[in-house]
């Protein structure tokens, strides 16, 4: 048996969450100390790239796409911390999430805004697999570091 130690905030999942096991050991652990935005409108003057392939959406001469310094890749990340919320194995919840999210010029990664959700608990976990990404090295621009922004589908499937 596995208790739960959870907080909400407007109906989100707020706070650290903890599980622990039948004999009072921590089982598994997120953190869902964030609020997530499902407004964020970027100016056409920003540089994307696309996060599943080599290219470069926004062209521009001496601009060099980042690079995920994780052992075994981005899509490996998102796969590995993918965790259902039980509401949403409750619910029969499943699909794939859209966020706009900046790697910053210190690397790390931020989700910024919801594009295309499906279930408030999904979203909540889908921005913490973001939050919780290992730091990238920064897109350059003519050799010095620059924010750039993508697009990542996190897919729940039951």
């Amino acid at each position: 048996m596995l208790l739960e130690a959870k907080s909400y905030k407007n109906d989100q999942p707020y706070r650290l969450w903890k599980v622990f096991d039948s004999d009072g050991f921590l089982y598994s652990e997120r953190n869902y100390q964030f609020d997530i935005d499902y407004n964020t409108i970027l100016p056409d003057s920003v540089f994307y790239f696309d996060i599943y392939g080599d290219s470069l959406i926004t062209k521009k001469a001496g601009l060099e796409k980042p690079k995920f310094q994780g052992k075994s890749g981005f899509l490996n990340h998102l796969v590995r911390n993918i965790i259902t919320p039980q509401i949403g194995w409750k619910n029969k919840v499943e699909g794939t999430i859209r966020i706009l999210v900046k790697i910053s010029k210190d690397g790390r990664m931020i989700p910024l805004t919801i594009i295309e959700g499906i279930d408030h608990y999904l979203d909540k976990d889908a921005a913490r697999i973001i939050i919780e990404s290992p730091n990238w090295t920064p897109a350059l621009l003519q050799g010095n570091p620059v924010d750039i922004y993508a697009k990542v589908n996190i897919s729940y499937r039951l």
